[in-house]
């Protein structure tokens, strides 16, 4: 059971259902015509408008709350109006959390141990969550302090904040190496990094530039055999292939025993409706514990 809905899409915008509460949020690409009239559109009780100087605000009608309860898939999560427009859920991760538990609870089974699982740009926590509810023992990274205190309410939430979980804040690729000095492992990692970033110094982050280092760094903490890597992306132009590509090279010889898969992430809509496209995906994975 879940409270979302995407009930249509269009002229660059999405028009979505979060519980009673109905958004109206920029998509861009979404270059096609809506299906409903703006009738419709006029029912939403808020709408974010991106500035032409970058950045956006919410504007009228603001009838939504800045914050609010919603069940989305297996999981009740916090949602709130942020200033970049999102509200604490990404809707095309919703299809990967069935998967990540089902994993989770394959490899305890199978090995006889919880699985150590590593979520990187981790975000409002619903892989972590996930991966928690299947039995892995999971480590939640964002740089963001305020989104991992935000998760490990979401965590609370769902009785899953007692201990399943260690909330980390830090820069990814610098936890990694300092990982990988300790020689820490994990069996499972989901990464899905942002296109673009800027460190504390003003360092300027690529994700089609630095993408290979971070996946050298991520396989270096794989433990030997793997139950899975699932990398998700959001960068436009960078497609199913090339992320496939990036596992194979990455993983190299240690890809033996492994299946890889790619896709295009998208957000599902109902009958008569057009789904939305958000983004690729691929992933390495034991197919013995990752049907």
């Amino acid at each position: 059971m879940t409270d979302y809905e995407l009930l249509d899409s269009g002229h660059q915008a999405k028009l979505e259902r979060f519980g009673e509460w109905i958004l109206h949020r920029p998509s861009p690409q979404a270059f096609w015509a809506p299906r409903l009239g703006q009738e419709d559109w006029a029912r939403a009780h808020a709408r974010y408008e991106r500035s032409s100087q970058g950045g956006g605000q919410w504007v009228e009608p603001l009838r939504a709350p800045e914050s609010w309860q919603c069940q989305i898939g297996p999981l009740s999560l916090e949602l709130r109006r942020t200033g970049f427009g999102h509200v604490g859920v990404f809707a095309e991760q919703i299809r990967f959390w069935e998967w990540i538990t089902a994993a989770a609870a394959k490899f305890a089974r199978q090995r006889g141990r919880a699985a150590r699982v590593l979520n990187l740009f981790a975000y409002t926590g619903g892989s972590s969550l996930a991966a928690a509810m299947g039995g892995a023992e999971v480590t939640h990274l964002d740089a963001s302090r305020g989104v991992v205190k935000w998760a490990s309410e979401n965590a609370d939430r769902n009785d899953l904040g007692t201990g399943s979980i260690r909330w980390i804040v830090d820069d990814a690729l610098k936890f990694l190496r300092r990982e990988e000095r300790r020689g820490s492992h994990y069996d499972a990692i989901i990464l899905d990094p942002p296109s673009f970033g800027r460190g504390p110094r003003g360092e300027v982050w690529k994700l089609e530039e630095g993408a290979a280092e971070l996946l050298d760094a991520v396989v270096a903490l794989l433990q030997e055999p793997a139950a899975y890597l699932l990398l998700s992306a959001h960068t436009p132009g960078l497609g199913p292939i090339a992320l496939a590509n990036l596992l194979h090279s990455s993983l190299g010889p240690r890809l033996q025993g492994l299946e890889i898969e790619r896709g295009e992430m998208f957000v599902a809509a109902g009958e008569g409706r057009l789904d939305l496209p958000a983004g690729t995906w691929a992933r390495a994975f034991d197919s013995e514990l990752c049907a």
